[in-house]
């Protein structure tokens, strides 16, 4: 049984109903964000106060950087991508990956089969797969795979 207690409250109900979409994004941005450039900074080893140093900036205004409700300007950014060495801004313009994963479903004969040509992993079957397709040729041992596409 659960001591958990849940509160209701027609006052944050009513805040929460009221956030646009488009605020929320914005939001959520901002916080990926700031968390992004607080895990690059405890990374190369930096304590606020020392980074805010490096930066020329108050401590009180890194805190302000890192609550996630900061709005950076361009500059800001170049900066503390150049002294932590990580990416916030990307402007290649690169076509999104689309990932398809595929598995493939042999039978015990031509698994034997296969096993002859010196395939045995299901890495093995995948290239193989993909090879033949590609070159428009007939894979021996392997006749009836079926593929299954998953989401």
């Amino acid at each position: 049984m659960s001591n958990i207690k849940h509160y209701n409250s027609i006052v944050i109900d009513s805040i929460l109903a009221g956030i646009n979409p488009g605020l929320e994004k914005q939001i959520e941005y901002r916080m990926k964000l700031a968390a992004k450039i607080d895990k690059a900074r405890i990374k190369k080893g930096l304590s606020k106060k020392q980074f805010a140093e490096k930066l020329s900036k108050s401590p009180s205004e890194i805190t302000k950087w890192l609550s996630g409700i900061h709005n950076f300007t361009s500059d800001t950014l170049f900066e503390i991508q150049q002294l932590l060495a990580v990416e916030l801004l990307n402007f290649e313009e690169k076509p999104m990956e689309e990932v398809w994963q595929f598995s493939v479903e042999v039978t015990q004969e031509e698994l034997t089969q296969s096993h002859e040509y010196g395939f045995s992993r299901q890495n093995d079957y995948s290239d193989l797969l993909y090879k033949s397709s590609a070159l428009k040729v007939s894979t021996p041992g392997l006749h009836n795979l079926k593929i299954v596409a998953e989401a």
